[in-house]
């Protein structure tokens, strides 16, 4: 699982993360939640090493993340894939050359023809086969996002994190989202965290849900604690309400 153990993070003057504690459960699917700011983004990202704590430790099964360096970084994002709130897709490359690009770099002595061969299986898994030829202008960005996810499983990561996945996606494409993390968690037994202020997200398929508030874990448990939770911050965020305690 991913763990983290006393996580703080500064940025100047500002704490970011204080001492943030959880872990994330093997197969579960987990959110973290927060008002803008919270730290959820940077949180994440310090799985993958692209941020670094100022103190406390991340691992990932029994390897402490946070003393690793660069090279060492390479074998985690194979295990740890990330999919970043924007598609992050190369627009003078197709969907298939896209999708390829992973197994290009780390093919481990495929050829040209398996390499594309996987890619096209890869966007038939995210329903995006029809488009493998298309490049990333042509697609509106829930497609975008299919994609991006179909490139971050290229080289089969036991964990994928998502940064605010269904952000700016129109409702429709956004439970389309919704529903390949739950299939790439139910059916793939991949471990998925994400990062996400959409509540139809997160009350829909949740497993497991981690409030940070003014850069600490305030209420860990299921989508039903925090429905029946009566703590006034959690409770304004469930309710999307303007005004309250996330404000002062």
């Amino acid at each position: 699982m991913i763990s983290f153990r006393e996580v703080s993070k500064r940025f100047g003057t500002r704490t970011v993360l204080d001492r943030v504690t959880f872990d994330v459960p093997r197969g579960a699917i987990s959110f973290v939640i927060g008002a803008s700011g919270a730290g959820k983004s940077v949180l994440i990202k310090h799985v993958t090493g692209f941020v670094r704590p100022d103190a406390g430790e991340i691992w990932l099964d029994d390897l402490e993340v946070s003393r690793l360096g660069e090279r060492e970084l390479a074998s985690v994002r194979k295990r740890c894939a990330l999919v970043f709130q924007h598609a992050t897709l190369f627009d003078s490359q197709s969907c298939l050359e896209n999708v390829a690009l992973p197994l290009e770099k780390h093919g481990r002595g495929r050829t040209g023809a398996e390499i594309r061969a996987r890619a096209r299986a890869l966007l038939a898994r995210v329903h995006m086969e029809p488009f493998a030829d298309r490049y990333p202008s042509e697609l509106g960005e829930g497609m975008k996002k299919r994609v991006a996810i179909a490139r971050a499983l290229a080289l089969d990561p036991e964990y994928v994190l998502f940064d605010e996945p269904t952000t700016g996606l129109d409702p429709v494409n956004a439970r389309r989202v919704d529903r390949l993390i739950q299939t790439l968690s139910r059916e793939g037994g991949v471990t998925s965290l994400v990062v996400s202020h959409d509540l139809t997200s997160i009350f829909g398929i949740a497993d497991r849900i981690v409030m940070l508030y003014k850069g600490r874990v305030r209420l860990i448990g299921t989508p039903d604690d925090f429905r029946q939770s009566d703590d006034p911050v959690v409770r304004q965020f469930v309710r999307g309400e303007a005004e309250g305690p996330m404000d002062a």
